[in-house]
C-alpha cells in the first residue's frame, strides 16, 4: 500500500514536471502584421492568456516586426515618414527611436542573438568598383548590418542583378541566412565580416522559389516557404542545405512566414484553410497543427519572443 501511494506522487510529481515543460515551450508572445486593405499595424498575441493587443498603430504602413531576444524591444519598418524606415520602440510602445533615416526603403529587421546588431534590407545607393579603380553608382535590395542604435552601418551583399530580403542570423552571430533573387529565389548564407562577406547559395540544386529563411535556435536547421507555382508551403533543411523535408505537404491550404519558437519546439506560420490568413503552430516535423488566431484579415510575418 505505501509503495503504491508513493508510486503514485512520482508519478503525479512526473506529470506536473512535463506539464510545466510543455507550457514553457508555448509561453511568451508574438508579434506580428495585421493586414487590412492597404493599411497594416502590428500586434501582439500573449500566448499565455491568449490576449491580443495593438503594439503598433498609425495611419501609414507598419510591418516586418522583430523582438529583440531579451523580449523588451521592437524593431520594425514604417513609411510613416514617406518612406520606409527601421523604428525600434520598448514592449510598451514607450522610447520610440528610428534607427534609419534616408530616401531609400528600409526595412525588415533582425536581431543579431546578442541583441547588439541589426540585419535589415535597404535599397539605398551605393558605389561599385570597377577594373581600372573606376566607381559604378549602383541601387538594389541588398543586406545591411547596424549597430542596435542605428550606426556603423554595413552592407553585407551587393550585385546588380540580384535582390537580398529576409535576414535571418545564426544562433552564433557568425552568418546570416537570407533570401537571394536572381532567375529564381534560392536561400544564401553570408559572413557577417565585412571585410570577406563571401555570400553562397544553400540551394543550388533546389527547383522551387525559396523564401523568408528562418535559423534553428540550436543552429542545426533552416526552415522556409517554398512555392513551386501550385503551392506555398513550408520546408526544413538542415543548415548545410542537405536534407530537404516539406513540413505542410497535408495541409490542404498555403503555409507562409515561418518561425521558430524561442526552445526551438514549435514553428509558428500564417496560413489561409478557411479563407482569412491567420497564424498557426506545429512541431518542427510538420505535426501537430494548432491555429493560434481567428481573425477575418490578414496575419502575417510572426516574431515569436520569450
Amino acid at each position: 500500500m505505501r509503495l503504491s501511494r508513493m508510486l503514485w506522487l512520482w508519478l503525479g510529481l512526473v506529470a506536473l514536471l512535463l506539464s510545466g515543460c510543455a507550457g514553457r515551450s508555448s509561453a511568451g508572445a508574438i508579434a506580428f502584421e495585421s493586414r487590412q486593405g492597404d493599411s497594416s499595424d502590428i500586434l501582439l498575441l500573449s500566448l499565455a492568456d491568449q490576449k491580443l493587443t495593438t503594439l503598433v498603430s498609425d495611419p501609414a504602413w507598419d510591418g516586418t516586426p522583430a523582438i529583440s531576444p531579451d523580449g523588451k524591444r521592437l524593431a520594425f519598418a514604417s513609411d510613416r515618414d514617406g518612406d520606409p524606415e527601421i523604428f525600434v520602440m520598448n514592449m510598451d510602445g514607450s522610447g520610440l527611436v528610428k534607427l534609419t533615416d534616408n530616401t531609400a526603403a528600409d526595412y525588415m529587421p533582425a536581431w543579431s542573438p546578442d541583441g547588439t546588431r541589426i540585419a535589415f534590407v535597404s535599397d539605398r545607393t551605393y558605389f561599385v568598383p570597377l577594373e581600372g579603380g573606376n566607381l559604378e553608382v549602383s541601387s538594389g535590395l541588398e543586406l545591411y548590418v547596424m549597430d542596435a542604435d542605428g550606426r556603423n552601418v554595413v552592407r553585407l551583399t551587393g550585385d546588380q542583378n540580384d535582390v537580398s530580403l529576409y535576414p535571418s542570423w545564426s544562433p552564433d552571430g557568425q552568418k546570416i541566412a537570407y533570401m537571394n533573387v536572381s532567375n529564381v529565389a534560392h536561400i544564401y548564407v553570408v559572413d557577417v565580416n565585412p571585410e570577406n562577406p563571401q555570400p553562397r547559395d544553400l540551394t543550388p540544386e533546389l527547383t522551387i522559389s525559396a523564401w523568408s529563411p528562418r535559423w534553428s535556435p540550436d543552429g542545426k536547421y533552416i526552415i522556409f516557404m517554398g512555392d513551386d507555382q501550385t503551392k506555398k508551403g513550408i520546408y526544413r533543411m538542415d543548415a548545410d542545405g542537405g536534407n530537404l523535408v516539406e513540413l505542410t505537404r497535408d495541409l490542404p491550404a498555403y503555409a507562409v512566414d515561418p518561425a521558430w519558437s524561442p526552445d526551438g519546439r514549435r514553428i509558428v506560420f500564417a496560413s489561409n484553410p478557411g479563407g482569412a490568413v491567420n497564424l498557426y503552430t506545429m512541431t518542427p516535423d510538420g505535426k501537430d497543427i494548432q491555429q493560434l488566431t481567428k481573425g477575418s484579415g490578414y496575419y502575417a510575418l510572426p516574431s515569436w519572443s520569450r
